[in-house]
């Protein structure tokens, strides 16, 4: 594969549907404008490539294999949950707090507390929720005072924060 000299290239997204199979050799380079190179079938290449490859004086991100692995890698990372979206007030506890999240896409929520052994204290929540923020509230009354995790399951994945129970 081949793309050099073009002074007005920004992306190569239109070979996105390419197998990478198909590459023998790549050579990118003398593209000052692009900046993306980072197609699921570039991406596949540059692990495993079956040629040379040769990538330079391009626009910085598709300037080197280097860059290019870093953008591919930023891409297959499951992003976490920021931190703002998944939150237990107060914290340390006395009797009782409240954990607040926000699903981006309707999903099964599971909300539960673990010990510090990693045995399952109380399941609070095992149910479809939609779309939006949600808060609930978890009575510590009965539990032991302690370090404790509360670990939120949903189809965006899992997120885990410490508690302290006193």
């Amino acid at each position: 594969m081949w793309i050099y000299d073009n002074s007005v290239l920004e992306n190569i997204e239109g070979l996105a549907n390419i197998s990478p199979a198909s590459i023998y050799d790549l050579n990118i380079y003398n593209n000052p404008m692009l900046s993306h190179c980072e197609i699921t079938a570039i991406c596949d290449y540059l692990l495993n490539p079956t040629g040379t490859v040769v990538i330079y004086n391009n626009a910085p991100g598709c300037n080197n294999p280097s860059e290019i692995a870093a953008a591919c890698l930023a891409l297959s990372t499951p992003q976490p949950f920021p931190v703002s979206e998944f939150s237990i007030s107060p914290n340390p506890i006395r009797n009782s707090a409240k954990v607040e999240y926000t699903l981006k896409e309707s999903s099964t929520v599971i909300l539960q507390i673990f010990d510090i052994n990693g045995l399952v204290v109380t399941t609070c929540i095992n149910e479809f929720q939609p779309v939006g923020r949600h808060i609930a509230g978890i009575d510590f009354s009965e539990i032991n005072r302690g370090v404790y995790f509360c670990v939120l399951q949903t189809n965006e994945g899992i997120k885990t924060r410490k508690m302290m129970l006193f």
